[in-house]
């Protein structure tokens, strides 16, 4: 009997914690209230989940731009998601954004929307491979793609170009990914600022008085920025991480 009393008491009290959460959310003035202890991107996530929200001069359109791969793989599959569309999209972003924020090195537009057109029509033949086919991505500019510039963050490797491909660009070229180009980073990977004097420092999309953090900034802003929904990096001592 003790414990039922027990459970019931917790019950009534946790009904009036949400009918005081209730109040406050049904009032605009909550927002204000939020904005003391919460930052302004999580309060706007928080009252528009599904619609376009606005931080350090950023606009992004969360339904495409931060759709998960599972979400966007699946759209492909059924084609209510063209490849093209999507690689545009990204292509778009990086556009708009990249001057600001410097996350690439190298845009491969013109290859990714050629390999996105043979995406397209193998998957309308009934050809999907899976969850990867179709979905663009960045990888940090230290990984080889045959035949596309390797810097390293470094000048002296500005005019390197591989004769092979990395394993990990193997593989996710198999899957049927389209890579959109290469990202900043810390020159030869030997940082964890995002500062690059060579090809210009990675810039942190909602906070410029922040780091983006490094070596792999280019590719932790590629995507914080919805430009790509994933992108490769290379971790050490905490690039990825950090």
């Amino acid at each position: 009997m003790g414990s039922t009393r027990t459970m019931n008491k917790s019950r009534k009290k946790n009904g009036y914690i949400d009918s005081i959460v209730l109040f406050w959310l049904r009032y605009p003035y909550w927002k204000k209230l939020l904005k003391l202890f919460i930052p302004v991107r999580w309060v706007s996530l928080c009252v528009n989940p599904k619609k376009s929200y606005k931080a350090t001069d950023i606009i992004i359109d969360i339904k495409l731009n931060f759709a998960t791969i599972r979400e966007l793989s699946s759209k492909i599959e059924t084609g209510e998601l063209s490849p093209i569309s999507l690689v545009e999209d990204s292509i778009n972003q990086i556009k708009k954004y990249n001057p600001r924020f410097n996350a690439f090195i190298t845009i491969l537009e013109k290859a990714a929307l050629k390999e996105a057109e043979t995406t397209e029509k193998r998957v309308k033949k009934g050809y999907y491979k899976g969850r990867l086919d179709g979905i663009p991505y960045s990888l940090k500019d230290i990984i080889y793609i045959k035949g596309v510039r390797c810097t390293a963050g470094s000048r002296i490797l500005k005019n390197f170009f591989p004769k092979r491909n990395a394993e990990c660009v193997s593989q996710l070229r198999k899957a049927g990914s389209i890579i959109l180009g290469t990202t900043n980073l810390n020159e030869f990977a030997s940082g964890i600022t995002g500062i690059n004097p060579h090809y210009g420092s990675t810039i942190n999309p909602w906070n410029k008085d922040h780091i983006s953090g490094g070596s792999s900034g280019g590719s932790c802003v590629s995507v914080s920025c919805g430009m790509v929904p994933f992108s490769l990096g290379t971790d050490t001592g905490g690039s990825i991480r950090v």
